[in-house]
């Protein structure tokens, strides 16, 4: 049997580990695992929360409906209420799992391309295009794909921004 690591300037996980596992190996597989909430989402078959069924249950569509009603009903709790922030979480799962699965399928012209970008005009200064939001946010824009390959054309119709 080896002997555990004594060296006492690394933190309590490295002197718990074997001798010869290397930390960015442990780290590397810890950061694929998803979070909590996703977890959730994914696995959670009888929750008693209806916007975290819906998840299973429904189309992308019908959540994004659900949430934007449930968040429109907390718009008058402060910010930092648990209810905002447990459907901020869930606005943003719901924007992960949206652009994760659309950022995979096959562009063709006229093809609508979901992007995001994070905009915050205190630190990174205003954005070149208008997005409507007053401070640190993300921007959700869907594109059309033109006729050139090489580019991108705005699809209006379909542009929402969330402050998360």
């Amino acid at each position: 049997m080896q002997a555990a690591r004594t060296n006492l300037s690394e933190p309590d996980i490295l002197r718990r580990l074997p001798p010869g596992v290397e930390f960015t190996f442990v780290r590397m597989i810890l950061s694929q695992v998803p979070d909590v909430l996703t977890t959730q989402l994914w696995t959670d078959p009888a929750s008693a929360d209806p916007l975290v069924a819906r998840f299973q249950t429904k189309t992308y569509g019908a959540v994004d409906r659900a949430l934007d009603k449930e968040s429109a009903a907390l718009n008058a709790l402060p910010l930092q209420s648990i209810e905002r922030q447990r459907v901020n979480a869930l606005r943003r799962e719901w924007t992960r799992q949206v652009t994760g699965e659309v950022a995979g399928l096959p562009h063709r012209v006229g093809a609508k391309v979901v992007a995001s970008r994070w905009v915050d005009p205190a630190r990174l200064g205003q954005p070149l295009i208008p997005t409507g939001l007053d401070g640190p946010g993300m921007v959700i824009e869907v594109w059309r794909e033109a006729r050139d390959a090489n580019s991108l054309a705005p699809y209006a119709p379909s542009r929402r921004t969330r402050t998360f």
